[in-house]
């Protein structure tokens, strides 16, 4: 599923601040941590942020935090209806990936740029 933040104030038509998508994907517990691979069967079900992009005129307004708590919000609701053990994301570079880990967003062992946000970081980001 794709969502897209407009400027709603805008007069038609109206400017794409940014969009992100989240589909549901598999992935291996060894290949997140230890602990993953101690606590849950091989194979895992998550949800994957496949794109999360700003405009880039829009960019350093803080739209790119406000889509990945959406997304945040919405794996959240995904994770407690069909369940999901975290939200994965590739990141496109070092730069991006500094900005999930930011928001608690841990690398695979098997690559610093797949990352992902166990669910009970979620609970605590969003409470």
């Amino acid at each position: 599923m794709t969502y897209v933040l407009v400027d709603e104030v805008a007069t038609p038509p109206k400017l794409i601040l940014g969009y992100f998508t989240v589909g549901i994907c598999e992935v291996m517990a060894a290949e997140m941590s230890p602990m993953f691979a101690k606590k849950y069967p091989p194979k895992l079900p998550a949800v994957r942020l496949g794109r999360l992009a700003v405009e880039q005129r829009q960019q350093g307004n803080h739209f790119g935090k406000a889509l990945l708590f959406a997304a945040i919000k919405h794996y959240w609701k995904v994770a407690e209806s069909v369940g999901g053990v975290a939200l994965i994301v590739d990141a496109k570079d070092d730069r991006a990936a500094d900005f999930y880990r930011h928001f608690g967003f841990q690398s695979f062992l098997t690559d610093p740029l797949k990352l992902f946000l166990p669910l009970g970081t979620v609970k605590q980001l969003l409470q």
